[in-house]
């Protein structure tokens, strides 16, 4: 009897120790307790340091939200600002008056800044497309204040302010990719469009690939290099003077295509009917019912260019 009660002694003993010892459940909670441990000990070591560091962060949160908004709100205000109303036909034709008519024009034409401006907004409803558009307008406009500024205007500027050339030839809406054509101007061409043609009288609208003389131009967006066209299938020299044709690219250096043959194009001071007659593309009309072809126009009081300047 005396054995077991010492047994059972031993026994409660052993509960009792083994009860002191800390019970780890799983290896997730040893790291738990180490984690815990090892933060107690940063805290020590830094102070009261460590005691702000939860506020800090809680501040940098807070700002950075705030600045996240800030830059939110600017980035919609500027897009805003650059998606504003389309400019319409009437006040770019307001803005195009206001671009003509520097100080030297309206000298040399005898004319007041206000006289000229309004006679050239008037001038430019006459003449723009009713299918005006709001594309390249701030580059167009500085264009055509500088083709006026000295009031000579060469064959580039008369371009600009007389077929809207570039940078002008965006806000005129023209063909798209693949659309019928007879000259680059019928094509977009602020979207990189230039008439190709093959072997027929209409080209098609497209981004033009550049291919050397005896190589193939089967697909619609090869053209052929200066001197040479494509007869549908390669490129090949192009026409002389007298031969036959069905579009100006078959015609050679300083020729074009009339009536199917190929003729030379007009010097300066023939007598012309159209652009596409003349070398300089600029056929002028200097009287009624008399037309030149030009490559250059000093303003004067006499010269019929000041009559939509003054």
């Amino acid at each position: 009897m005396g054995d077991k009660k010492n047994t059972s002694g031993r026994s409660e003993q052993v509960a009792s120790e083994e009860l002191d010892y800390p019970v780890v459940s799983s290896p997730a909670a040893l790291h738990e307790q180490a984690d815990r441990e090892a933060a107690k000990r940063s805290e020590r070591r830094l102070g009261p340091v460590a005691r702000l560091l939860p506020r800090m962060r809680g501040i940098v949160g807070r700002l950075r939200r705030l600045l996240g908004l800030a830059l939110l709100t600017a980035g919609v205000v500027s897009v805003g600002g650059c998606m504003g109303e389309p400019l319409e036909r009437e006040e770019f034709c307001e803005r195009w008056g206001r671009a003509a008519c520097t100080p030297e024009v309206a000298s040399v034409c005898q004319s007041s800044a206000a006289a000229c401006q309004t006679a050239q907004a008037e001038s430019c409803r006459e003449w723009l497309p009713s299918d005006f558009q709001d594309v390249g307008v701030d580059d167009c406009l500085d264009a055509v204040r500088e083709a006026y500024e000295d009031a000579d205007l060469d064959a580039r500027e008369l371009d600009v302010v007389w077929r809207l050339g570039p940078p002008c030839a965006g806000i005129v809406v023209a063909g798209e990719s693949g659309d019928s054509c007879q000259r680059d101007e019928d094509c977009s061409r602020s979207a990189g469009l230039t008439c190709v043609f093959k072997d027929e009288a209409l080209g098609t609208c497209q981004r033009a690939e550049l291919v050397k003389a005896g190589f193939s131009c089967r697909d619609a967006d090869q053209a052929c290099e200066p001197g040479f066209y494509c007869n549908g299938q390669h490129c090949v020299v192009a026409g002389e003077e007298d031969e036959s044709c069905k579009n100006d690219s078959q015609c050679g250096e300083g020729l074009f295509c009339f009536e199917e043959v190929c003729v030379e194009r007009l010097p300066v001071g023939s007598d012309c009917s159209g652009d596409f007659e003349c070398a300089s593309r600029i056929c002028y009309a200097v009287d009624e019912g008399e037309r030149v072809c030009v490559n250059r126009i000093r303003l004067s009081p006499a010269e019929p260019a000041c009559d939509t300047l003054k």
